[in-house]
């Protein structure tokens, strides 16, 4: 009976990203919680150490993040629309939570929206790069991932997010309303679909009238 193989590439895959050190980190987390071990176990050097790299990593992929966008005008209007559209959909499922959960206290009502609208993560990037340079430099085939793209994606989720939870948090109780939630959220999945419709309306219109010019 022979046994199933994987093939090379799904191998390198799986390899590069266990060796990954994101990985190695919350393996070796998750394995000092199975034993039973917390942060005040460890030894007082090793606390310090452990905090002190934890505060440094925001910065440093902020910073990175910054000096690689090189945002395109395509890819702002393609990354707005999904910011939108997401925003839009996660607000409504927060107003229908909290229309079936009515007795929340205002700040968990307003923990219940605001945290739907947190930014994207910027690891799964690191997953994306790993695929990316598995792929090397192939010529005819089409790439799995599109990693400026990605990163552009990224870097906009911030500002974003934290425009708008920062006035979720400035309206306060009002903003958790269900109503309020669900009227937001429309209109904001309207603002994301309706570009693109207008833009498959007006396509064949403009294609005719050109062909019509072009005729006469």
């Amino acid at each position: 009976m022979k046994m199933y193989q994987l093939p090379p590439k799904v191998k390198d895959l799986l390899l590069t990203l266990i060796r990954e050190p994101v990985n190695l980190v919350i393996v070796v987390a998750m394995i000092c919680l199975g034993m039973g071990w917390q942060m005040q176990s460890l030894p007082a050097f090793l606390q310090d150490v452990v905090l002190k790299i934890g505060a440094i990593m925001t910065p440093l992929v902020l910073l990175f993040i910054g000096i690689s966008v090189q945002p395109r005008w395509s890819e702002l209007r393609l990354i707005g629309g999904i910011f939108f559209l997401r925003a839009g959909l996660t607000l409504v499922i927060s107003g229908i939570f909290l229309s079936l959960v009515p007795n929340l206290s205002p700040a968990a009502a307003i923990l219940a929206v605001v945290f739907p609208q947190s930014a994207v993560s910027f690891w799964p990037f690191a997953h994306i790069a790993a695929v990316h340079t598995l792929e090397g430099d192939k010529t005819g085939s089409p790439k799995i991932f599109n990693p400026g793209l990605a990163l552009n994606f990224i870097a906009l989720s911030l500002p974003f997010s934290t425009l708008l939870i920062l006035s979720i948090c400035t309206i306060g109780v009002p903003a958790t309303r269900p109503i309020t939630l669900g009227l937001a959220g429309l209109i904001m999945v309207t603002l994301a679909l309706l570009p693109p419709l207008l833009r498959r309306v007006r396509l064949p219109k403009m294609e005719k009238e050109v062909e019509m010019m072009v005729e006469n």
